[in-house]
């Protein structure tokens, strides 16, 4: 069953939802946030829409989904995160994209660590995760939360602009995946 909210230390995350466009287009537009994420593409309304209903399919058939997340007790969208089917079909993998602002101060450790605690509630085990390369940043959040490199891909053009650090956490990994 899909909890409407749940939080972390910090931030309150719900499931996506469609009245939540134009905020969940405004994270996936800005360039800080797509120059790994959407490997610098700008995606339109349209795109987002098609996010949150695959995001509503997947909380209906797996449990997991994405969840948007704000500041406890704020109204505004800071970023999202959760579990999307980006390279194959049935094959989740976490991610987050929190905007700009909020870098820097451990939130999107402690968000991720949060969803992977909820993948793991869902039968998410284990956690898959990919990352561009060059993205050292997430990298270091994958690294805090127990996730081990399993694997590179080279960049793919047009599919993908970087080269794709796959990595793997498990149940049983240390550090984060707890409440």
């Amino acid at each position: 069953m899909v909890r409407s909210v749940v939080h972390s230390r910090r931030a309150e995350l719900r499931p996506v939802a469609s009245e939540e466009i134009d905020e969940v287009h405004h994270v996936f537009s800005d360039p800080d946030v797509r120059r790994f994420l959407c490997d610098g593409i700008e995606h339109d309304r349209e795109w987002a829409a098609g996010v949150i209903a695959k995001s509503r399919d997947l909380f209906s058939d797996r449990g997991v989904g994405l969840w948007s997340a704000r500041g406890r007790g704020r109204p505004e969208i800071i970023g999202v995160a959760g579990f999307f089917e980006f390279s194959a079909p049935g094959r989740l993998e976490l991610l987050y994209a929190l905007l700009p602002a909020h870098w820097g101060a451990g939130l999107a450790t402690e968000i991720a660590g949060r969803i992977i605690a909820l993948g793991l509630e869902n039968g998410v085990d284990p956690i898959r995760a990919s990352v561009d390369a060059p993205n050292t940043a997430s990298r270091r959040v994958l690294a805090r939360l127990g996730f081990e490199e399993v694997g590179r891909e080279p960049a793919d053009p047009p599919r993908t602009k970087w080269e794709q650090v796959h990595f793997l956490r498990s149940r049983d990994a240390p550090g984060g995946g707890s409440a």
